[in-house]
Order: structure tokens, then C-alpha cells, then sequence
């Protein structure tokens, strides 16, 4: 109807529309639809600009959800550091405390020593003036004086090495104990060939002593042939070599005579037993006969034994015959082996006394050796 009115020819009439119909004028109409086009406008681009603003915060919504996420991890992880910063900040606190202390007990030693130091330097000047009176107390030697002190304290004393009654091998110096040891073996081997009494002897009227005898003789003639045949090899074929020759072989063919005794005694009173201690006998007086070192380094029990046993004193009778030395040591061994020879000459009278009683026992023994 407005633009059926404005074309109309009354509508074209200025002065009748400004006078009666239409008070407002035709400039400011435009302009207020100018404006309202313009507000259209922009209401236009800004519902756009909404659209777009609201499709954008759509696309980075899940952008800011992991910003969320990401900025809760580093806070859990801050509040951690936190933590750990607290437990560093205490430790940190301990070690100030035990370096405060450190420092106190460096401050105490530091005192002292200086102190010591005082004290070492007061000793060293001590020590000093002690030294400086010394090396005026040392007296002053001449060069002969020098020289003679020298030869003392290189040569402080002198020894005078004398051997009496060496030997001139070591062979020698052992023959004292290998012999008597051949003879006393020599003396058990006899007795294991020959009877120490003859039964049919201990059958007939003769006396006790002359049985005993008759069973001694032969072991005797072999033991005598033993010691010579012994010390002719020693002297002639191993050049053994003694001052007293004709003692040597008297007191050789003396032990050999007392050894062959003892074995006939043992074994005419104990039968095959005696042997058995004839041989327990060999070795007692292999340690106790002092052939190979002195009875006085040995046990207590084996020097009780020792004077108690032949070989002893045949190995130190036959020791000063081969090498020298007093003769008077020579007759006492001798005289001792006499001894043992009596002891066992009357051991072989009894056992003849005694083997002239007959049993069922002995005439059908259960074991003969």
C-alpha cells in the first residue's frame, strides 16, 4: 500500500505529504533502512562468525581435553617433585648438621696437633742437644786403633775345631753299629738251623750244664766263623782300618759269642717264641744302641732301655776300637757283655733242667715250630 501511495500523483506532491500525511522526511527513512540493512548485515556475519567460532570450539574440544589430562599428569608429577624436593631439602639439612660437626671435631684435632707439634718441636731441640752431647762423648781412634776394631767386630771370635778320634770315612764311623747288628742277626739264623738242646741229650744222665753246653758249642764255632769272616771283609775288601786290630777282632768274636748265647737261652727256654723275642729285642736296640745319633736326644723310655740291652755296649766298645779313644771304656763294655753271657749261659742250665720233664703235652705237641 506504501508503494501503491507513492506512485500515486498525490504521493508525488511534497508539500501536501509534508504538510498533512507523513510528518516524518524522506532522508531519514533511508537512513534508518540503511541502517537497518546494515544492522541485518552484520547480524548476518555475526550469526557466521558464531557458526564458525562454534565448529571450532567443536574441533579443538578434544584438544583441550588432553590439555586437561596433560595438565593433571604434571601436576600428579609436580606434586611428586614436591616430595622429593622436601626429602632432599631434609637430607640436605642432615648433612649440614654432620658437617657442622665434622667441622668441630677438624676444629679439635686441628688444636691438637698444634699442640703436638709444640711438643714435637721441644723434642727435636731436646733430641738435638742430646745427639751434640753424645758426639762429644765419642772418643776419637787412631788408624791402628780403627783398624784393630774393625778385625774385632768382623772376627768377634775364633774357633778352634779339634776332632778326637776322627775316622777317615763315614763307613768307619758307622761299622761300630752295622756289626754288632750282622752278629746279633747272625746269632738268630744260627738257632733257626740248630737246636738249642738236644733231646736226646736232655734223654741221657748228663748234667743240666753240660747239655746246655753241648747245645752252645756249635752255635759258638759258627759264631766265631761269622766275626771273622765279617771283619775280613771289612778290613780287606772295604778297607776298614782301626789302631787296635787284635782288639777289634777279640772283642768282635766276644760279642759275637755273647749274642749267640743270649739266642740260645731264648729259644731253649721259650721254643719258637724266643726267637719271636730275639727279633722284638733287634728292634728295641736299633733305636736304643745310639749307632746312628746320641741315647741323650731320645725319649725318656729308650735311655731307661738302653744300658738294659747287649748292642749298646758292644756298639761303644766297638766305636773306641775303630776310631780311638780310652781303652778303659773298651774293658767296661766288655765286662758288661760278660754279664749278659753269665746271665744267659744260666737261662740255657735251666731250661736243659727244666726240659728234662716229659708231659703227654710235650711228647705230642699241637703245634711245633
Amino acid at each position: 500500500m506504501l508503494d501503491a501511495w507513492l506512485t500515486s500523483p498525490e504521493s508525488r506532491d511534497d508539500s501536501r505529504l509534508t504538510s498533512t500525511r507523513w510528518p516524518l522526511p524522506v532522508a531519514s527513512l533511508e537512513r534508518s533502512a540503511a541502517t537497518v540493512s546494515q544492522g541485518a548485515a552484520d547480524l548476518s556475519g555475526g550469526l557466521a562468525r558464531l557458526s564458525d567460532g562454534t565448529a571450532a570450539l567443536a574441533a579443538n574440544t578434544p584438544g583441550l581435553r588432553d590439555g586437561i589430562v596433560s595438565a593433571s599428569g604434571g601436576a600428579a608429577q609436580l606434586a611428586t617433585g614436591a616430595d622429593t624436593l622436601s626429602a632432599g631439602a631434609t637430607e640436605v639439612s642432615g648433612g649440614a648438621a654432620s658437617l657442622s660437626d665434622g667441622s668441630s671435631q677438624a676444629y679439635d684435632g686441628a688444636t691438637s696437633l698444634e699442640g703436638g707439634l709444640g711438643r714435637l718441636s721441644s723434642g727435636s731441640q731436646d733430641l738435638a742437644q742430646q745427639l751434640d752431647q753424645g758426639a762429644q762423648q765419642v772418643p776419637e781412634y787412631t788408624e791402628g786403633q780403627r783398624a784393630e776394631l774393625g778385625d774385632v767386630a768382623s772376627s768377634p771370635v775364633a774357633i778352634e775345631r779339634t776332632h778326637d778320634n776322627a775316622v777317615d770315612a763315614y763307613g768307619e764311623g758307622m761299622a761300630p753299629y752295622f756289626i754288632p747288628l750282622a752278629l746279633w742277626v747272625g746269632g738268630m739264623v744260627t738257632y733257626i738251623v740248630l737246636r738249642a738242646v738236644s733231646p736226646r741229650a736232655l734223654a741221657s744222665t748228663a748234667a743240666s750244664w753240660r747239655v746246655s753246653a753241648a747245645g752252645y758249642l756249635q752255635g759258638a764255632l759258627l759264631a766265631v766263623l761269622q766275626a771273622l769272616v765279617l771283619l775280613g771283609i771289612l778290613m780287606a775288601g772295604v778297607g776298614l782300618t782301626t789302631p787296635h786290630p787284635v782288639g777289634l777282632l777279640a772283642f768282635t768274636i766276644l760279642t759275637a759269642l755273647v749274642f749267640t748265647a743270649i739266642h740260645q737261652s731264648l729259644v731253649a727256654l721259650l721254643g719258637g717264641v724266643g726267637r719271636l723275642v730275639a727279633l722284638v729285642l733287634l728292634m728295641l736296640q736299633l733305636t736304643t744302641a745310639g749307632g746312628t745319633y746320641p741315647v741323650a736326644t731320645e725319649p725318656g723310655f729308650f735311655q731307661f732301655l738302653s744300658p738294659l740291652l747287649p748292642m749298646t755296649h758292644a756298639v761303644t766298645g766297638l766305636r773306641h776300637l775303630i776310631a780311638g779313644g780310652d781303652p778303659g771304656v773298651v774293658w767296661l763294655a766288655a765286662g758288661q757283655l760278660l754279664v749278659f753271657f753269665v746271665l744267659a749261659a744260666a737261662l740255657s742250665v735251666v731250661a736243659s733242667h727244666r726240659g728234662r720233664s716229659w708231659s703227654m703235652e710235650k711228647l705230642h705237641p699241637s703245634l711245633a715250630i
